[in-house]
């Protein structure tokens, strides 16, 4: 209901802007006459960096505010002494300030309060919408604050409110005060009798507002937190508002907690920094903040894309709402603007509660990405309160240009408003009068179409079946014509005669007997055949039991966004639906949902379909089990839930649920005859991280062509390689399921339109480890038809180790968690019963030496031999029977991403964190790469590692180039060409180095760091990737060919076993024995090269 409110207030379109910006911005900008620029003079008393690093790249003066200044950044104190009637200050029309002169009224707690129940009886009293009220008295629309109550003033109401709801716990705030200061929790009426009498007698007490407390607030990992978002207001008369697109969450350091004990403790219920900085749990690395982006991500994962929209339409609501109540008392001074923090909650019903709102949230960066946000949102500030010229003038509309909204977006202008008010005014007086004019002619018209409407569908059946492709072309030409000389009402019958006459040049009496002919044209050719003229996507349900056709038209808008998920009512059919496609299986039938690929493809997606038995209880530490058969028909619309894991967005928090062996297969067709080529992908994430989702993982990219693709969710981290060398407990569950998902496929493609005998397994990291562990599985023989490995292979290191290295790791575990080593039947029995988050929170624990290092904690073993249900034994590591077609390489650079991921966990790279690194480098290296256990004197080994990388020179912020490189080759390298070595099947190997955004830059939080092509930046154009996408914002043109180049070559090889061809000019040739590569350049140019890069270090450590 409020989403369809926001069109009273919210920009639907940008047309109006843009003319808007037309007649103010340019016009004034072109009548000002050429000027010498002058220097901006300004003065502040916020002594922050990220505002004069603003003011210094700019080249502005700084002089005092004695002086003449032309931008004023002050405090709000400051202010209101340049406001006051003692200063007698007058401003100049190149002055601007800001604050308003009574920002207060919104800011101040109790001013808030009384603004917004004055708003409140005011829309109840005018009878709008906004005003209605349930019957307990709550306003529908407007309850975005908590009940709150000013002391000492309504201290009588508040008693009986009290009394009524005893339960309710309150939080008292003092009215001029920020930071947390001041603030408590009452929950008895005698805490607030015993505070009266203290106030009764001292005559300064402030004043103080009560609210009541949000005791259900939403929790990820079981802590509290609020959000700060940046709202610019540059008039309130008329009200203009912007959205800074970056605000970030603060989260407690503790557990929330609502027990009486813990009432007192702040750092359970104050998300503020500066009190969360004084607990000993803060973290100083990420400072207990984390982006909206990340907030918007998880909160798609857990309610779905369309609920956390309307919970971000709600959020856009009470701001704007909030403006609208303070607008009629603050005064609109032309020389001021604003920007405020508000401060708001959100509870575990998706309710979002204002809690305040910040005249000067604070500028003080805590962490390097906190710092980066600031000071873009002071520079994207001052950008758009300036006149085009960039020198201060009050006489400027304050309407910026488009280009200028770059992370701010524009949640109201009623200057905007008032103009389309008008312009539909004057519509309307010419629609009147022009309906009264058609009435007249319509009467004209009805006996003709009365005799016509008889013998039209006979004539349409007729036309049908003479019509061929040629003349259906002729139609959509002869339609171009007609558009052009379509009168208003009917066309007289034998001026379309003539041009159908003339343009078959025979005599066909049946074109010339049609009413109307476009409208006989649109029922003749539902489907336009000339797809590749630029046009935007209309849908049209043919029937109940076809998918929706997509229909081009030219008037539409070109460059609309299409929407990913399609809903079943349109415009041109409003009153029929057509069915979701509905699949049957082995286990039963599963409705999908109609999806949409970046170049508007529909196509047909299955969520979330369980291939396993959840593995939970005495199921944890077992193989798979087949699900079996589920009643009625599965609901294929919702995500997968992710396999239980340490949080990407929170660290320290669990994730997840082990009820996840789930599978996503995306899929051209089900009901055409041809068999689709099948990619079955699985995903990286150190063995620990990671899950099936359409954001990231999904088909917008792949689905352009002729393929399906399958993701499902595996067993991970302790769950999903725990073993303790028996084989009642012998591990490597996460690559099981992986196989018996492999099985289920390969039993059901067909009924998907897919081809049970071209199904390539693909993986990038440990997906791609997972994936050649499939080929050499011994299980999946007859079922894989080839493999594309990405930066990753069953030979690295990190992919595996022995029976006894696992189970030495396993009982670790178990000590954590107290369960005792008696035999593997027991243990494994004790640690089936424990809770499943406390094995993830205690991975941290296993960081032994360094905690900034990437740690393969539990890697896949390789089995006994003696086990005729072992997945993968030694023999069969070592056989390499498997002649399976191989796609295999990696990024250029592949270290990138290690080094990125140390800056991130370390904060920087100050000269002391890398000191620590060189001195501690023969202890790090050995754990890092994996080979502590598996070579003599794994620190001599170091030691040489340093030198060969490093020389003489030590670690610093100079030689993280050799860092990265010696990453890159420990990491990656050496297990890809280990494994072409190995593999007796033919080997197409790829290097991948076409630069542009790369992961690195999200991952470092450092938008500016780049080192290479990183590990995972393949993966950004094949892949949607929201994580890293939707901070990098629209591909460039270079980056839309890479990714269609990178499509084909992965499209080719599923399809036909070969990637070529690549282009017209270059041919992929496979590997000869001279380790022949394909060198996808950094201009996106190919080139085959030969010697694939060595690894400097693979005689000093590993050999294959």
């Amino acid at each position: 209901m409020i989403s369809s409110l926001f069109c009273n207030w919210k920009q639907k379109t940008d047309t109006e802007y843009t003319e808007k910006y037309e007649i103010y911005g340019d016009s004034t900008a072109k009548q000002q006459k050429k000027v010498k620029r002058q220097k901006v003079k300004y003065c502040t008393d916020v002594s922050k960096s990220v505002l004069n690093d603003n003011f210094e790249e700019r080249k502005w003066i700084r002089v005092s505010s004695n002086d003449e200044w032309n931008f004023f950044w002050a405090t709000s104190s400051s202010c209101q002494k340049l406001f006051s009637c003692g200063s007698r200050y007058r401003f100049n029309d190149n002055q601007i300030v800001n604050h308003f002169p009574n920002y207060f009224e919104l800011t101040r707690k109790d001013a808030l309060s009384r603004n917004m129940r004055r708003y409140r009886k005011a829309m109840e009293k005018s009878q709008l919408l906004f005003g209605v009220k349930l019957l307990n008295g709550k306003s529908v629309f407007l309850d975005f604050m908590p009940d709150t109550f000013i002391l000492p003033a309504d201290y009588s109401l508040l008693t009986e409110e009290f009394k009524r709801n005893p339960e309710c716990k309150w939080i008292m705030k003092p009215c001029g005060r920020s930071s947390g200061s001041g603030i408590f929790l009452v929950d008895k009426l005698s805490q607030l009798r015993t505070w009266k009498k203290d106030a009764e007698h001292n005559i300064s007490t402030e004043s103080y507002v009560i609210s009541k407390y949000i005791e259900n607030p939403l929790l990820i990992g079981g802590k509290k937190f609020d959000l700060r978002l940046y709202v610019l207001v540059t008039s309130f008369s008329p009200l203009k508002v912007y959205l800074f697109d970056h605000g970030f969450c603060r989260f407690c350091n503790v557990k929330y907690d609502t027990s009486v004990q813990q009432l007192d403790n702040i750092f359970i219920h104050l998300t503020n920094v500066s009190i969360q900085k004084q607990g000993e749990d803060y973290n100083e690395h990420h400072g207990g903040k984390w982006s909206t982006r990340n907030l918007r991500l998880y909160l798609e994962s857990v309610i779905g894309k369309n609920s956390t929209e309307y919970l971000f339409d709600r959020i856009t609501w009470l701001i704007v709402h909030s403006l609208k109540a303070v607008s009629p008392v603050i005064i609109n001074d032309k020389h001021c603007f604003e920007l405020y923090g508000y401060d708001i909650i959100i509870d575990n019903k998706f309710h979002p509660w204002l809690i305040e709102v910040n005249a000067t949230p604070s500028l003080t960066s805590t962490t390097t990405s906190d710092r980066i946000l600031k000071k873009k949102l002071i520079k994207q500030v001052i950008d758009l309160v300036l006149p085009p010229s960039g020198y201060p003038d009050c006489k400027w509309p304050k309407l910026p240009a488009r280009s200028l909204l770059t992370d701010f977006q524009l949640l109201l202008d009623e200057e905007i408003l008032e103009m389309q008010v008008s312009i539909a005014h004057g519509r309307r007086l010419v629609t009147n009068a022009l309906a009264e004019h058609r009435s007249k002619m319509k009467l004209l018209s009805c006996h003709n179409a009365a005799l016509m409407q008889l013998q039209q569908e006979r004539r349409q059946l007729q036309l049908r079946q003479e019509c061929t492709d040629d003349v259906d072309m002729q139609l959509h030409n002869i339609k171009m014509q007609l558009h052009q000389q379509r009168p208003r009402f009917v066309m007289h019958k034998h001026r379309h005669c003539n041009l159908l006459r003339q343009s078959f040049a025979v005599k066909r009496k049946n074109l010339c007997r049609i009413h109307h002919p476009l409208r006989y044209y649109q029922r003749l050719s539902n489907r336009h055949r000339h797809a590749d003229r630029p046009s935007f996507p209309i849908i049209h349900p043919n029937s109940e039991d076809e998918p929706p056709k997509v229909v081009h038209s030219n008037t539409s808008k070109t460059g609309s966004k299409p929407k990913k998920y399609l809903h079943y009512s349109f415009s041109n059919s409003s009153k029929s639906k057509f069915k979701t496609p509905i699949v049957t299986t082995c286990s039963g039938d599963v409705r999908g949902i109609w999806m949409k690929t970046e170049d508007n493809r529909i196509i047909e997606a299955y969520l979330g379909i369980p291939y396993a038995k959840a593995p939970i209880d005495s199921l944890r530490f077992e193989d798979p089990e087949p699900f079996g058969k589920w009643e009625g028909v599965f609901d294929g619309s919702k995500e997968p839930t992710r396999c239980l894991q340490m949080s990407i967005f929170a660290p320290g928090t669990v994730d997840g649920s082990e009820d996840c062996l789930q599978m996503n297969i995306y899929t051209p067709s089900s009901a055409e005859k041809r068999k689709y080529p099948v990619i079955f992908y699985i995903y990286g994430g150190s063995f620990m991280n990671g899950y099936a989702s359409t954001d990231t993982y999904g088909p917008d990219k792949m689905l352009s062509r002729d393929v399906i693709l399958i993701i499902m969710n595996y067993r991970m981290g302790f769950f999903g390689f725990a073993s303790y060398n028996d084989r009642s407990f012998a591990g490597n569950y996460g690559l099981k399921d992986q196989s018996l998902a492999l099985k289920w496929v390969k039993q059901n493609i067909a009924n998907f339109g897919g081809d049970e005998c071209r199904i390539t397994v693909v993986g990038q990291s440990s997906g791609a480890a997972s994936a050649h562990y499939q080929v050499l599985s011994p299980q999946n023989h007859g079922i894989i038809n080839g493999a594309i490995l990405m930066s990753g292979s069953a030979d690295c290191p990190w992919a595996f180790c022995t029976r006894f290295q696992s189970a030495n790791l396993t009982a670790k575990m178990a000590k954590l968690v107290n369960c005792p080593q008696t035999s593997a039947i027991e243990l494994k029995k004790c640690l089936s019963s424990v809770n499943a988050s406390e094995f993830v929170m205690n991975y941290d624990k296993f960081q032994e030496v360094w905690p900034h290092i990437t740690l393969w904690i539990f890697p896949p073993c390789l089995e006994s031999s003696d086990n005729e249900k072992a997945f993968i034994t030694e023999e069969s590591y070592k056989k390499r029977n498997a002649c399976t077609p191989m796609m295999i390489g990696a990024t250029s650079s592949g270290g990138t991403f290690n080094i990125a991921t140390l800056k991130q966990t370390t904060g920087d790279h100050s000269d002391e964190k890398l000191s620590e690194f060189d001195r501690k480098f023969t202890e790090i290296i050995p754990v890092d790469l994996v080979f502590q256990d598996t070579v003599p004197n794994p620190e001599k080994k170091a030691a040489q590692l340093k030198q060969i990388y490093f020389g003489d020179e030590r670690i610093s912020n100079k030689t993280l180039r050799q860092l990265a490189d010696l990453y890159s080759d420990m990491v990656y390298l050496f297990g890809i060409k280990c494994t072409i070595e190995k593999h007796s099947g033919k080997q197409y190997i790829y290097r991948f180095g076409y630069e542009s955004f790369s992961v690195s830059q999200v991952l470092s939080g450092d938008p500016n760091f780049k080192m290479g092509v990183s590990h995972g930046d393949d993966l950004l154009y094949l892949f949607p990737l929201a994580l890293f996408t939707s901070i990098r914002g629209t591909e460039s043109v270079k980056d839309r060919e890479m990714s269609r180049k990178m499509v084909d070559l992965v499209a080719n090889f599923v399809t036909y076993g070969d990637p070529n061809p690549v282009t017209k000019t270059t041919r992929w040739c496979p590997n000869s024995g001279h380790y022949d590569y394909l060198s996808i350049n950094p201009d996106g140019n190919l080139e085959m090269k030969t010697n694939f890069p060595t690894n400097r270090a693979t005689s000093v450590v590993h050999c294959c």
